[in-house]
């Protein structure tokens, strides 16, 4: 018996071309900037991203595009509980704002800490 090849997860690039008539669509970002750069699909900041399921292995999940979504770290953790409904409400409306407070609460960093959120 042969064996099959073992699934790989698309790079990075194949996941934002997948995604990113959606991502302007709900005016995450404009044309360009889902491209270029490193943005995390869900908060719109330009942070480290990893590729991250939107159904995880364990449940079923698999590493086609439509499953997979670029997410800063704070944004993965904040999404790793939510399923179905749940999870597209939370990404189709988070904002910089809950990002912020969840890594105000998490970490315990000043907001003014955080890259791109500016505090007067």
């Amino acid at each position: 018996m042969g064996r099959s090849k073992p699934r790989v997860m698309p790079k990075t690039l194949r996941i934002r071309q997948y995604w990113s008539s959606y991502l302007v669509l709900i005016d995450r970002f404009d044309e360009d900037e889902v491209m270029d750069g490193e943005y995390c699909f869900a908060c719109g900041l330009e942070l480290e991203c990893f590729r991250c399921h939107i159904i995880p292995m364990c449940e079923g999940g698999t590493h086609e595009l439509s499953n997979l979504h670029m997410l800063c770290h704070t944004c993965h953790r904040a999404s790793e509980h939510l399923k179905g409904d749940a999870y597209w409400h939370w990404f189709d409306n988070r904002t910089i704002f809950e990002w912020a407070l969840q890594e105000y609460l998490n970490t315990g960093k000043s907001l003014s800490s955080i890259p791109g959120f500016y505090v007067q």
